[in-house]
């Protein structure tokens, strides 16, 4: 939500029609103003945040531009099974920006979507996911200073 804002404030509220061409007009200085938008709208939501997790459906579709504006941040790409992803986006009212989550059709061609994008070589799922984190809990996390601390 916050980079959705602070593109509409730098492109114009219309720039999703032509979002290619407007992100191939911005500079670096507009990169990093941008990524300095989203990261004062960050402190401001949770001023003692040392990590954020952002789930909203659409984030697969800004990858490239979240790589270019936060070079060291971690992108975890977990994959659910697709009805369980599909009956979860339409049962919830998000706040903006997910309106194809409201029209099953619509939902299905989107879903549709990300399954063709190669976002992650190996296309993880949440079952193996989670046995690498139990099994090796250093890679994720830990290495930023976290300690680990097993389920109850």
């Amino acid at each position: 939500m916050l980079l959705h804002s602070a593109l509409r404030r730098r492109l114009g509220a219309d720039y999703r029609l032509n979002f290619a061409a407007g992100l191939a007009g911005l500079g670096d200085a507009d990169l990093r103003g941008l990524a300095e938008e989203c990261l004062a709208g960050i402190h401001a939501l949770a001023p003692q945040a040392r990590h954020i997790t952002d789930k909203m459906p659409s984030n697969f579709m800004q990858i490239g531009l979240m790589n270019a504006l936060f070079p060291n941040a971690r992108i975890i790409h977990c994959r659910r099974d697709p009805l369980d992803t599909c009956v979860s986006c339409f049962t919830t009212l998000f706040k903006s920006g997910q309106s194809f989550s409201y029209d099953l059709k619509e939902l299905g061609e989107f879903y549709g979507l990300y399954n063709t994008c190669d976002l992650w070589p190996a296309r993880p799922s949440y079952c193996c996911i989670l046995p690498m984190v139990i099994i090796e809990p250093g890679k994720f996390g830990g290495s930023q200073g976290q300690r680990w601390k097993p389920a109850p």
